[in-house]
Formats: C-alpha cells, sequence, structure tokens
C-alpha cells in the first residue's frame, strides 16, 4: 500500500524481496494466502467475541473488576448484552490485531488479572495474531491434504516460526522464574490513588498515594496461580500486543530486560505484530550455532538458509539495536528533566533509569505498546517522541521495508566480480 501511495514501482527483484521477507513462496501464492488469512482470522475473531460477549454479560464478577474513577464502569457489561457484544467484539478484534487498544480504563487488563478466563482468551488471540498468516495456509493445505489422503509436509516457515515461538516462550518463563524467586525482598513499584480504591486490587489497605509495594512474587497478596499468569501474559502480550494484567514496573530489572528483548525480537514475518521478526532471530542463532560448529552451512529442518537471508537478517539485527540505543539515549538524557518535574506530584515515586529507556525504545520498535511510565511523563522532550514514533514506523514497516522505499529498485546483478580476500576479525 505504502509503495502504492508513493506511486513507486517494483521491479521483479523488489517484489521477490518482500515475499522473501513477509514469509511468501517467490512461485506465487499471495491471493490465496490473503484470503485463507482473512477468512480464518474473521473467524476466530467472531467466536472470541461472542464468547468475551457472554462472560461479560453473565459473569457478575464484572462488576467488581470494574471499579475505579478511571475504569468503565462494570454495572454498563453486566446484564446488557448489546454493549457487552460490542466490547467483546472490540477486544478480540484488537487481541488478534495484536492492537493492545482497550475499552476498560487507564489500567489495561490489570482489572481482570483473577479473571482466568479472559486471561486465557486474549493469550490465545495474541498467539494466533501473531505466529504469521503463511503458518495459517500449511494447516488449511494440511487439512484437505488428509481428506484427499494425501501427505502434505509443513513449510519451513512454519516449522522454524512455530518452534522458535514456543523455545523462546520456555526459555523465557524458565529464566524470569529464576530471577524473580530468587530475587531479594525488594520494593519496588509505586502504587498511584486510582489503584487505591479499586476492589479489584486486592493487595491489602493502601493508605495514601506514594507508598511502594513488593514485587509480585513476594507479595503474600497474590497466590501462585495469580504469580504465573503474570509472567505467562506479560510474554505473551510483549511479543507485540502491549496488553498488561499487571505492570511491568513490579517485576525485577532482570525480568524488564528479558519482556524488552522480547519487544525487540517481536513476531513472527507476515502477522499482525513487529520488531525484528522470529525468523531474523532464528537465523541469527543459528548462524552463532554454525560459527561454534565451525560449520560453514546453516541448516534447519534438512534445509540449508541461504546466504542472502543470512547477511539479511545480520543487517536487519545490527541496524535496530543501532536505532534503539540511538533513541534510548535520547530518553535517558530527559531522564533529569522527568525526575525534576514529577518531584511535585509523586515526592516518593520510582526513579527511571536507563533500563527504562530501553524498555520503552523497544517497545516502540516492536510496535507494543507496554511502558514503564516514562514516555507518558510531561518532561519528556520533542526529540525522544519523534525518536519513538521513527521506531514504530520503522518496526511495523520493517527494516527491510524501509530500504526498499528509499532506495532505486535493483539493478541487475554483475557479470564479474572482484577477488576474495579474508580479513582479519575479532
Amino acid at each position: 500500500m505504502i509503495f502504492f501511495i508513493i506511486r513507486k514501482k517494483l521491479s521483479i527483484g523488489d517484489i521477490d524481496f518482500i515475499a522473501e521477507e513477509k514469509g511468501l513462496n517467490k512461485n506465487g501464492g499471495s491471493v490465496k494466502l490473503i484470503a485463507i488469512s482473512i477468512f480464518i482470522l474473521l473467524g476466530i475473531n467472531f467466536l472470541f467475541g461472542i464468547a468475551l460477549a457472554l462472560h461479560f454479560h453473565f459473569d457478575s464478577y464484572v462488576m467488581e473488576y470494574l471499579k475505579g474513577p478511571s475504569m468503565t464502569s462494570g454495572q454498563e457489561l453486566h446484564n446488557n448484552f448489546w454493549y457487552a457484544l460490542w466490547v467483546g467484539i472490540f477486544s478480540s478484534t484488537s487481541a488478534i490485531n495484536n492492537a493492545g487498544l482497550d475499552v476498560f480504563g487507564n489500567y489495561s487488563l490489570e482489572p481482570f488479572y483473577r479473571d482466568y478466563f479472559l486471561i486465557i482468551c486474549f493469550i490465545i488471540l495474541i498467539f494466533i495474531g501473531g505466529i504469521g498468516f503463511p503458518v495459517y495456509l500449511d494447516l488449511y493445505e494440511k487439512y484437505h491434504a488428509r481428506k484427499r489422503g494425501e501427505i502434505h509436509i509443513f513449510s519451513l516457515f512454519t516449522k522454524v516460526t512455530t518452534s522458535f515461538y514456543l523455545g523462546l516462550l520456555v526459555f523465557s518463563l524458565a529464566a524470569i522464574f529464576i530471577i524473580e524467586v530468587t530475587a531479594p525482598n525488594n520494593y519496588t513499584f509505586t502504587v498511584d490513588s486510582d489503584w487505591m480504591n479499586n476492589p479489584a486490587f486486592r493487595g491489602g489497605d493502601i493508605p495514601n498515594q506514594g507508598v511502594q509495594v513488593r514485587d509480585i512474587f513476594h507479595d503474600p497478596n497474590f497466590s501462585t496461580t495469580d504469580k504465573f499468569f503474570f509472567v505467562f501474559f506479560s510474554l505473551i502480550s510483549a511479543r507485540n500486543a502491549g496488553f498488561q494484567n499487571i505492570s511491568p514496573q513490579r517485576f525485577m530489572p532482570g525480568t524488564k530486560i528479558i519482556l524488552a528483548l522480547n519487544m525487540w525480537i517481536g513476531a513472527s514475518p507476515c502477522s499482525t505484530g513487529g520488531g525484528i521478526r522470529l525468523t531474523t532471530f532464528a537465523i541469527m542463532l543459528l548462524t552463532i550455532s554454525s560459527y561454534w560448529r565451525q560449520s560453514s552451512k546453516i541448516t534447519i529442518y534438512q534445509r540449508t538458509i541461504s546466504n542472502s537471508s543470512v547477511i539479511k537478517s545480520i543487517a536487519v539485527t545490527s541496524l535496530s539495536l543501532v536505532l534503539i540505543l540511538f533513541v534510548s539515549l535520547f530518553l535517558t538524557s530527559d531522564i533529569t528533566a522527568v525526575e525534576t518535574q514529577r518531584q511535585t506530584t509523586v515526592p516518593n515515586g520510582y526513579h527511571y533509569t536507563f533500563l527504562d529507556s530501553f524498555f520503552e525504545a523497544c517497545s516502540a520498535f516492536g510496535t507494543t505498546g507496554l511502558s514503564s511510565g516514562l514516555s507518558s511523563e510531561d518532561g519528556l522532550s520533542v526529540f525522544s517522541r519523534i525518536g519513538l514514533i521513527f521506531l514504530m514506523f520503522i518496526g511495523q514497516l520493517t527494516i527491510s521495508g524501509t530500504i526498499l522505499v528509499g532506495r532505486k529498485s535493483l539493478k541487475p546483478t554483475s557479470q564479474y566480480s572482484f577477488a576474495e580476500e579474508r580479513l582479519m576479525i575479532g
């Protein structure tokens, strides 16, 4: 669409370049992929929208979850089918598109942190939206091949994205639980006035604004199930959704780093998410593994990754890190001004660090929407805000797509090449 708006002509090489970045076959199939993806997304969106609507309509606890000056009234949802239907469809659409928008107030899904049915629905929708549309096509063809009695082999895209998505999730879960369980009993989070009067926050009596509460794994008011869903949902959401059932500030610094890296990696190509994309991260890990084994080929699932894909992955990874660090430095330079301005409102509040700047930059690049609070501060400069907007644009369009917009069409490959020579590296 962007190429059409700016009236940029695309060569065959450009089209192949886009197709490879989006996980499509160069031999076609785009129309079929789009049609099947739309059909599946609309069907799943409708089913979960109805399920959420019925949940909002019949569950009386909704009235307890949504109480507070900055929240939607739960009484408007309970026993009000048409309004519950609208909220259900809106929530389902936002989740499956990894948009992160909600109509519940200022705290995303935090009032529903013990509504496990709603949390699980959002987890499923976020996963479906971020796994990549070519996976839908693969499953569709697998289903019809089985009906015909034929054998269908999943594509390399489906195998890589699914295995690395789940593998990264399991690794991140294990790392976060180790960090949180072994962490000292610190006080890391400042509760504000809206949460004080919210019955859904079963964290005990909080006397006034500015009082710090414990990190979640040392808070006796949360059950083991609560803590598991805090971590699990935060990881799923960090892959691009932007919903939260607990503030990221209640996690330890090591956990926030893992969440930031997940936001930087993002979702699969040809999905509703952003970031460097999961396949790029997978190729980088495979490249490191190949170098460690002193192998000249990068292979996975009995397939060899092309050199062009490796070069593009290295370029995308390097450029993304440079951009994120550059914007993080802008944000860090504003911390002093932000701290000075907010001392009048929250004297004993949270103090920002470079980690918060890095967290915000990764969230912008991954088009996630999770925040440490820094980006919402009044003292943030115009340059920092423009930097975050720029990262959001690059993260969604992808670095490859951005480069393609700004360059001329690919020229035919030269028929000659220069002599090859080795250069000493680290």
